[in-house]
């Protein structure tokens, strides 16, 4: 059976916010859905906690799935989830972020037959909402926000799935990869999903930097003009440490 839509959700001991985020996927009130929970073997209580949720997900009519197993990292076990996929269209929701209340609407995924849909994001931190930036400067940085991405199964069957040498930026690399390929990208003026941004900070975003310089690389950028954007980049974060604005 083929569903209208798809939600993943990878997690791995994340039991302090998966209840959030399962929340808001019942609050959005749909029915023709399925929800994928992709879990890398948690060790705390966050696989019981979704259990939990089993007689929800019933009487809500929602087609929910729970796999629990080591895996290689995020990307491995978000091609897992797509491996599993029956919606048209796929959306994967982080175990730390939140859809907006009501965001969801059938008929907008109905209206819209292909590619990539995307929106805005609001940052929980601060409630700041935040909005792309021109899509044509996916060449340079990633101008999208992967949470608030809804991607046509189709697409993936053209495309490809996630690369898995990446650990922190493959969503970048897809997303250029649909960009060059000529998907078509449907732009929808409305905050999508809550996001938490506490993971993108210290070693982590660096390395998400170098893997962004790496792929722009591979996809023909100029190689000195990437090593100096990923420079650059490093030279603005320090002096903002160092301003305390960080």
């Amino acid at each position: 059976m083929i569903l209208l839509l798809t939600i993943i959700t990878v997690s791995y001991n994340s039991e302090k916010t998966i209840a959030k985020t399962i929340e808001s996927v019942l609050s959005q009130g749909l029915k023709d859905i399925q929800y994928i929970f992709i879990d890398g073997n948690s060790s705390d209580n966050t696989v019981a906690l979704i259990q939990s949720y089993i007689h929800k997900f019933e009487s809500n009519g929602i087609d929910f799935l729970i796999l629990s197993e080591d895996d290689s990292g995020i990307y491995n076990a978000i091609n897992k989830g797509l491996s599993l996929a029956k919606g048209k269209w796929i959306s994967i929701l982080n175990s730390d972020d939140c859809y907006e209340s009501h965001v969801l609407q059938k008929e907008e995924l109905l209206s819209i037959s292909e590619g990539v849909i995307y929106g805005n994001m609001r940052i929980k931190k601060n409630n700041n909402i935040l909005s792309p930036k021109k899509l044509d400067s996916i060449y340079n940085e990633m101008s999208l926000f992967h949470p608030s991405t809804f991607v046509h199964k189709n697409v993936y069957q053209q495309i490809g799935l996630y690369n898995e040498s990446y650990s922190l930026a493959s969503d970048y690399d897809f997303l250029l990869r649909c960009y060059i390929s000529d998907i078509n990208f449907h732009y929808i003026n409305k905050v999508y999903t809550i996001y938490d941004t506490d993971g993108a900070t210290g070693r982590n975003l660096i390395k998400s930097w170098n893997e962004v310089r790496i792929i722009k690389e591979s996809n023909g950028r100029n190689k000195i003009l990437c090593w100096f954007n990923f420079i650059s980049l490093i030279i603005k974060r320090v002096i903002l440490k160092c301003l305390g604005r960080i």
